[in-house]
């Protein structure tokens, strides 16, 4: 919808970014899955919340960040801009990006804190929420 408001053609330009771009998103879909794999195993259910997890997932990735698979999201519509080449697409990252810091911060992070309480509280203060910690 972003490249047709944009009035940006369908067919990506071709070159060096075209590859990069496409790369990023392939590579972001990859991880993307692997990190969904190991949520539902971990967890005992999905990101979804029709049926949030049981327990708190504490493996693989989620022991340096909270937050890997918006971070996969992100990069997915970074790579379209940049695939593209599109203005419109890399202000509609940003926006992205804005609305999911609110969304992680005022909704999502409160209730992670009532439902799994000091051990969600304690993963904090250990976890960076888009980059891991030293």
């Amino acid at each position: 919808m972003v490249l047709y408001v944009a009035r940006t053609g369908l067919v990506p330009p071709p070159g060096g970014p075209a590859l990069l771009g496409a790369a990023l998103i392939g590579l972001a879909h990859l991880a993307l899955l692997f990190l969904i794999v190991d949520f539902v195993r971990a967890g005992g259910g999905t990101q979804h919340p029709f049926d949030p997890p049981r327990d708190l997932v504490l493996r693989g990735v989620y022991r340096w960040i909270r937050n890997p698979m918006y971070l996969c999201y992100a990069a997915i519509v970074l790579g379209e801009a940049i695939l593209y080449r599109s203005p419109a697409l890399l202000a509609y990252a940003g926006v992205f990006w804005l609305m999911t810091q609110l969304y992680v911060v005022t909704v999502e992070e409160r209730a992670l804190e009532r439902r799994f309480g000091e051990s969600y509280a304690d993963y904090c203060r250990r976890t960076g929420r888009w980059f891991p910690r030293p």
